[in-house]
């Protein structure tokens, strides 16, 4: 457990170095085309919005965030290409297809670089709901372009894996409880959605590094329930151009 919260203490982190990196590589390049060190037609391939993509693409790719960090880096130096090459103003209208079977090859190689793609591959359509009442109480689940449903009912829950590609999870734990101290759910998502049903009195702490990004909490919190402080649900992991949202 501490080597997880250690990684994605790094990971929060190294995102904070990212982004200090990117300000001051700006503010240099700014700074140096002011006083004339640093030509136009450079400064203005360095400082474009396609560099912008480059480089979050590069930043995506260095924390292993393969699909966000090859998209955005492809779409970056597509669009850049008219640029160093001088190509005709129609250039992108004529070629922009090309980023669709950029997508498509993505799409492949994801789901080629896993043992189980083809019964994954089943999910895409009808979502499939799984119930869990095992005595276990742990959630592994990995969906790539399809849409699953785990709807906890052991006694106790002990935590899950989520793992999402291009899909939808939806994880309901309203019919479970927590042991005390700490519980995970370790969540990898690209380019999905990761949707969890939980008690409005349970106290849920977040240490998911997220890039293109966002985590809500919508739960409706009741006045009359106290929280449980003995008991915490702890989300770890990273989302990249995905979502994660809490409800009740």
């Amino acid at each position: 457990m501490d080597t997880l919260e250690n990684k994605n203490t790094c990971c929060r982190n190294g995102g904070l170095i990212g982004i200090a990196s990117i300000l001051i590589l700006a503010g240099f390049a700014i700074f140096a085309h002011k006083q004339g060190w640093l030509g136009g037609r450079l400064y203005d391939i360095l400082i474009s919005w396609q560099m912008l993509l480059i480089v979050l693409g590069a930043w995506a790719l260095a924390l292993r965030n393969w699909w966000s960090g090859i998209l955005l880096t492809g779409v970056g130096a597509f669009f850049l290409i008219p640029v160093l090459t001088d190509a005709a103003p129609g250039w992108a209208r004529t070629y922009w297809p090309l980023l669709l079977v950029l997508v498509g090859l993505l799409i492949i190689v994801g789901l080629l670089r896993r043992r189980s793609w083809i019964m994954r591959f089943e999910l895409c359509g009808d979502a499939k709901t799984a119930t869990h009442n095992t005595g276990e109480g742990f959630v592994n689940s990995e969906v790539s372009m399809g849409e699953v449903n785990h709807i906890v009912l052991d006694p106790v829950f002990t935590g899950a894996r989520l793992r999402n590609s291009l899909g939808s999870t939806t994880l309901d734990l309203r019919h479970t409880a927590l042991a005390e101290g700490e519980t995970y759910i370790d969540i990898d998502c690209n380019l999905g959605a990761v949707e969890l049903f939980l008690p409005y009195d349970w106290i849920v702490e977040t240490l998911v590094s997220t890039m293109l990004a966002s985590i809500e909490d919508k739960r409706i919190l009741r006045s009359n329930g106290t929280p449980d402080v003995s008991r915490k649900l702890v989300l770890r992991g990273r989302v990249s151009l995905g979502s994660i949202e809490i409800k009740n």
